[in-house]
């Protein structure tokens, strides 16, 4: 028997896939939670070998908001000297964090200019 959840929905309006109940009066649906993405493992930061490798996987757009972030800019000032939306930035940023095993903007730029690849100004 498939379960069944009850939720209100005070922040967004329901979809097509929710069924509402008058008994109730409150909406029923089978959606099941989808589980988070487990990250990749992280690159060992004290091989080289290892660091090239993940640096080498850097998208070209990735490679421009690491370059823009070590300038010391922050997301609206890379979203506007990129001509992309802020929130694109963060995508970038995110999918770079990842990529490199960083946790936040300023251990990515660490980890960069430990291992030669951007120079801060």
């Amino acid at each position: 028997m498939a379960t069944t959840a009850v939720i209100r929905f005070p922040s967004r309006r329901p979809s097509r896939l929710d069924v509402y109940t008058r008994d109730t009066g409150r909406y029923v649906t089978n959606r099941k939670p989808v589980p988070a993405k487990a990250p990749g493992p992280r690159p060992d930061p004290h091989d080289p070998a290892a660091m090239d490798a993940a640096f080498a996987g850097l998208t070209s757009r990735e490679w421009d908001v690491l370059e823009l972030l070590s300038e010391g800019l922050d997301d609206n000032a890379i979203a506007a000297r990129l001509g992309i939306g802020h929130q694109t930035v963060r995508s970038h940023a995110t999918s770079l964090f990842g990529k490199i095993g960083a946790t936040s903007r300023l251990h990515a730029l660490v980890l960069a200019v430990r291992n030669r690849k951007v120079t801060i100004r």
